[in-house]
Protein backbone atom coordinates (compact mmCIF):
# COMPACT_ATOMS: atom_id res chain seq x y z
CA UNK A 1 0.00 0.00 0.00
CA UNK A 2 1.13 3.63 -0.88
CA UNK A 3 -0.10 6.70 0.56
CA UNK A 4 0.42 10.11 -0.24
CA UNK A 5 -1.80 12.83 0.70
CA UNK A 6 -3.86 12.79 -2.56
CA UNK A 7 -3.85 9.45 -3.24
CA UNK A 8 -4.44 5.59 -2.27
CA UNK A 9 -2.43 2.92 -3.94
CA UNK A 10 -3.52 -0.97 -3.68
CA UNK A 11 -0.85 -2.86 -4.90
CA UNK A 12 -1.81 -7.16 -4.21
CA UNK A 13 1.03 -7.83 -6.84
CA UNK A 14 4.80 -6.64 -7.25
CA UNK A 15 7.13 -8.50 -8.48
CA UNK A 16 10.61 -7.73 -10.53
CA UNK A 17 12.05 -10.77 -12.71
CA UNK A 18 15.60 -10.45 -13.64
CA UNK A 19 16.27 -14.10 -14.65
CA UNK A 20 17.98 -14.51 -12.00
CA UNK A 21 21.22 -12.42 -13.08
CA UNK A 22 21.32 -9.71 -10.41
CA UNK A 23 23.68 -7.72 -13.22
CA UNK A 24 20.36 -6.59 -15.54
CA UNK A 25 19.46 -4.11 -12.60
CA UNK A 26 22.15 -1.90 -13.59
CA UNK A 27 19.91 -2.00 -17.03
CA UNK A 28 16.90 -1.52 -14.77
CA UNK A 29 14.63 0.12 -17.12
CA UNK A 30 15.48 -2.21 -20.32
CA UNK A 31 16.38 -5.52 -18.52
CA UNK A 32 14.40 -6.07 -15.52
CA UNK A 33 10.52 -7.27 -16.15
CA UNK A 34 7.96 -6.10 -13.80
CA UNK A 35 4.72 -7.52 -13.31
CA UNK A 36 2.27 -5.65 -10.99
CA UNK A 37 -1.46 -4.97 -10.59
CA UNK A 38 -3.60 -1.82 -8.96
CA UNK A 39 -7.06 -2.58 -7.66
CA UNK A 40 -9.18 -0.61 -5.46
CA UNK A 41 -7.02 2.83 -5.50
CA UNK A 42 -7.86 6.29 -5.49
CA UNK A 43 -5.55 8.45 -7.73
CA UNK A 44 -5.20 12.16 -8.19
CA UNK A 45 -3.55 13.93 -10.57
CA UNK A 46 -1.97 16.48 -8.37
CA UNK A 47 0.21 13.15 -7.26
CA UNK A 48 0.38 12.39 -11.14
CA UNK A 49 1.92 15.98 -11.80
CA UNK A 50 4.70 14.63 -10.14
CA UNK A 51 5.62 12.42 -12.94
CA UNK A 52 3.75 14.07 -15.92
CA UNK A 53 5.46 17.02 -17.22
CA UNK A 54 3.03 19.77 -18.28
CA UNK A 55 0.08 18.20 -15.82
CA UNK A 56 -0.87 21.01 -14.11
CA UNK A 57 -0.76 20.35 -9.78
CA UNK A 58 -3.93 22.80 -9.47
CA UNK A 59 -5.59 20.09 -11.32
CA UNK A 60 -8.47 18.22 -9.39
CA UNK A 61 -9.32 14.74 -10.81
CA UNK A 62 -9.86 11.96 -8.80
CA UNK A 63 -9.41 8.67 -10.46
CA UNK A 64 -11.76 6.06 -8.14
CA UNK A 65 -11.63 2.41 -7.67
CA UNK A 66 -8.58 1.96 -10.44
CA UNK A 67 -7.96 -1.18 -11.71
CA UNK A 68 -4.93 -2.15 -14.03
CA UNK A 69 -1.88 -4.45 -14.48
CA UNK A 70 1.08 -3.76 -15.76
CA UNK A 71 4.14 -6.40 -17.13
CA UNK A 72 7.41 -6.31 -18.74
CA UNK A 73 10.19 -3.44 -18.55
CA UNK A 74 10.16 0.26 -17.93
CA UNK A 75 10.43 0.28 -21.59
CA UNK A 76 8.63 -1.93 -23.09
CA UNK A 77 5.33 -2.58 -21.31
CA UNK A 78 1.75 -3.66 -21.85
CA UNK A 79 -1.26 -3.83 -19.39
CA UNK A 80 -5.11 -3.85 -19.21
CA UNK A 81 -7.08 -1.08 -17.47
CA UNK A 82 -10.06 -3.02 -16.11
CA UNK A 83 -11.16 0.14 -14.26
CA UNK A 84 -10.12 4.03 -14.81
CA UNK A 85 -13.17 6.32 -13.72
CA UNK A 86 -13.52 9.86 -12.24
CA UNK A 87 -17.29 11.50 -12.03
CA UNK A 88 -19.68 9.75 -14.88
CA UNK A 89 -16.63 8.84 -17.13
CA UNK A 90 -15.34 5.30 -16.99
CA UNK A 91 -12.48 3.87 -18.98
CA UNK A 92 -11.77 -0.07 -20.53
CA UNK A 93 -9.71 -1.17 -22.51
CA UNK A 94 -5.81 -2.06 -23.23
CA UNK A 95 -2.78 -0.55 -23.35
CA UNK A 96 1.13 -0.75 -24.23
CA UNK A 97 4.17 1.91 -24.34
CA UNK A 98 8.21 1.12 -25.76
CA UNK A 99 10.63 3.98 -25.19
CA UNK A 100 9.13 5.84 -21.94
CA UNK A 101 12.60 6.99 -20.62
CA UNK A 102 13.03 8.96 -23.68
CA UNK A 103 9.79 11.16 -24.78
CA UNK A 104 11.25 12.20 -28.32
CA UNK A 105 10.55 8.51 -29.01
CA UNK A 106 7.86 6.89 -27.28
CA UNK A 107 5.58 5.20 -28.94
CA UNK A 108 2.39 3.86 -27.62
CA UNK A 109 -0.79 0.93 -28.30
CA UNK A 110 -4.32 1.72 -27.15
CA UNK A 111 -7.25 0.24 -27.59
CA UNK A 112 -9.77 1.69 -25.46
CA UNK A 113 -13.58 -0.01 -27.02
CA UNK A 114 -15.66 1.38 -24.13
CA UNK A 115 -15.33 4.72 -22.50
CA UNK A 116 -18.56 6.25 -21.16
CA UNK A 117 -18.91 9.88 -20.22
CA UNK A 118 -21.33 12.72 -20.63
CA UNK A 119 -20.77 16.29 -21.73
CA UNK A 120 -20.42 18.27 -18.23
CA UNK A 121 -18.26 15.09 -17.37
CA UNK A 122 -15.83 15.45 -20.32
CA UNK A 123 -15.97 19.79 -19.68
CA UNK A 124 -15.03 19.86 -16.34
CA UNK A 125 -11.74 17.07 -17.06
CA UNK A 126 -10.58 19.16 -20.29
CA UNK A 127 -11.24 22.12 -18.15
CA UNK A 128 -8.78 20.59 -14.94
CA UNK A 129 -6.59 19.45 -17.54
CA UNK A 130 -5.96 22.63 -19.51
CA UNK A 131 -7.45 25.68 -17.19
CA UNK A 132 -8.91 27.22 -19.72
CA UNK A 133 -12.93 27.77 -19.73
CA UNK A 134 -14.18 26.87 -23.52
CA UNK A 135 -15.72 29.11 -26.00
CA UNK A 136 -19.24 29.60 -26.16
CA UNK A 137 -19.68 27.00 -28.89
CA UNK A 138 -17.98 24.66 -27.22
CA UNK A 139 -19.45 25.17 -24.07
CA UNK A 140 -23.15 24.58 -25.77
CA UNK A 141 -21.84 21.15 -27.01
CA UNK A 142 -20.97 20.12 -23.39
CA UNK A 143 -24.09 21.19 -22.40
CA UNK A 144 -26.01 19.86 -24.67
CA UNK A 145 -24.37 16.13 -25.65
CA UNK A 146 -26.15 13.90 -23.19
CA UNK A 147 -24.85 10.58 -22.72
CA UNK A 148 -21.21 10.01 -24.58
CA UNK A 149 -19.75 6.85 -26.03
CA UNK A 150 -16.45 6.73 -27.30
CA UNK A 151 -14.34 3.36 -28.89
CA UNK A 152 -11.07 4.75 -29.69
CA UNK A 153 -8.08 2.86 -31.32
CA UNK A 154 -4.47 4.87 -31.59
CA UNK A 155 -1.06 3.37 -32.34
CA UNK A 156 2.12 5.19 -33.23
CA UNK A 157 4.77 8.12 -31.66
CA UNK A 158 3.44 11.29 -30.23
CA UNK A 159 4.85 13.04 -33.30
CA UNK A 160 3.01 10.35 -35.93
CA UNK A 161 0.33 7.83 -34.63
CA UNK A 162 -3.04 6.27 -36.41
CA UNK A 163 -6.22 6.78 -35.23
CA UNK A 164 -9.65 5.42 -35.21
CA UNK A 165 -12.62 7.05 -33.73
CA UNK A 166 -15.92 6.25 -33.02
CA UNK A 167 -18.46 8.43 -30.62
CA UNK A 168 -21.73 8.28 -29.94
CA UNK A 169 -23.47 11.70 -28.28
CA UNK A 170 -26.97 13.14 -27.69
CA UNK A 171 -25.60 15.36 -30.74
CA UNK A 172 -25.03 12.95 -33.04
CA UNK A 173 -22.24 10.30 -34.24
CA UNK A 174 -18.81 10.62 -35.49
CA UNK A 175 -16.72 8.07 -36.84
CA UNK A 176 -12.94 9.22 -38.09
CA UNK A 177 -10.14 7.18 -39.05
CA UNK A 178 -6.93 9.45 -39.53
CA UNK A 179 -3.08 9.67 -39.18
CA UNK A 180 -2.25 12.49 -36.63
CA UNK A 181 0.98 13.78 -34.70
CA UNK A 182 1.57 16.99 -32.57
CA UNK A 183 3.40 19.26 -33.45
CA UNK A 184 5.42 21.33 -30.88
CA UNK A 185 4.48 25.04 -30.88
CA UNK A 186 1.17 24.36 -32.77
CA UNK A 187 -0.80 21.66 -31.77
CA UNK A 188 -2.21 18.10 -32.84
CA UNK A 189 -2.20 18.19 -36.69
CA UNK A 190 -4.35 15.11 -38.07
CA UNK A 191 -5.75 14.45 -42.00
CA UNK A 192 -7.79 11.12 -42.87
CA UNK A 193 -11.76 10.04 -43.16
CA UNK A 194 -14.51 11.58 -41.34
CA UNK A 195 -17.89 10.64 -41.10
CA UNK A 196 -20.87 12.76 -39.31
CA UNK A 197 -24.67 10.83 -38.92
CA UNK A 198 -27.37 13.21 -37.89
CA UNK A 199 -25.35 16.29 -35.95
CA UNK A 200 -27.67 18.69 -34.49
CA UNK A 201 -26.44 22.02 -35.68
CA UNK A 202 -29.15 23.56 -34.70
CA UNK A 203 -28.40 22.87 -31.30
CA UNK A 204 -24.17 23.42 -31.28
CA UNK A 205 -24.77 26.77 -33.09
CA UNK A 206 -28.10 28.21 -31.49
CA UNK A 207 -29.17 28.57 -34.97
CA UNK A 208 -33.40 28.13 -35.67
CA UNK A 209 -33.01 27.83 -39.17
CA UNK A 210 -31.10 24.72 -38.90
CA UNK A 211 -31.22 20.66 -38.75
CA UNK A 212 -29.41 17.84 -38.76
CA UNK A 213 -26.29 17.55 -41.21
CA UNK A 214 -25.11 13.71 -41.89
CA UNK A 215 -21.52 14.23 -44.07
CA UNK A 216 -18.48 12.22 -45.41
CA UNK A 217 -15.62 13.02 -46.88
CA UNK A 218 -11.60 13.51 -46.47
CA UNK A 219 -10.97 16.55 -43.81
CA UNK A 220 -6.72 18.12 -42.46
CA UNK A 221 -6.29 20.65 -39.76
CA UNK A 222 -5.16 21.40 -36.98
CA UNK A 223 -5.91 21.46 -32.97
CA UNK A 224 -4.21 23.95 -30.93
CA UNK A 225 -5.22 25.43 -27.34
CA UNK A 226 -7.56 28.46 -28.34
CA UNK A 227 -8.05 27.07 -32.31
CA UNK A 228 -9.58 24.94 -34.77
CA UNK A 229 -8.58 24.86 -38.56
CA UNK A 230 -9.67 22.57 -41.08
CA UNK A 231 -10.36 21.55 -45.04
CA UNK A 232 -10.81 19.12 -46.91
CA UNK A 233 -13.31 17.44 -49.55
CA UNK A 234 -16.76 16.44 -47.88
CA UNK A 235 -20.18 15.39 -49.66
CA UNK A 236 -22.66 16.01 -47.89
CA UNK A 237 -25.57 13.28 -47.52
CA UNK A 238 -28.23 15.62 -45.52
CA UNK A 239 -28.80 19.60 -44.93
CA UNK A 240 -31.63 20.48 -43.28
CA UNK A 241 -32.20 24.16 -43.72
CA UNK A 242 -35.41 26.44 -43.01
CA UNK A 243 -37.96 22.90 -42.52
CA UNK A 244 -35.94 21.59 -45.80
CA UNK A 245 -33.47 18.82 -46.55
CA UNK A 246 -30.87 18.93 -48.96
CA UNK A 247 -28.29 16.24 -50.28
CA UNK A 248 -25.61 14.76 -52.51
CA UNK A 249 -23.57 18.12 -52.15
CA UNK A 250 -19.71 18.43 -52.65
CA UNK A 251 -17.85 21.02 -50.65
Amino acid sequence: TILTPDSYLFLPELVFDAGGNWKRFSSFTDKVSLRASLRDSDIHTKTLSYFIPGLSRNSDILLKKTELTFSGPINDFAGELINLSTGDTRIYGSYALKGVTDIRSVSFDLDLPNITTDGLSLQHILYELSSEQPDSILNNIFMSAGDINIALKAAGAVSNFDAQLNLLSGLGNIGADAKAGWEQERGLGFEGDVGVESLDARTILEAESLGFVSLSGKIRGLIARNNFSANGNLGIQQFQFNDYSYGNIWI
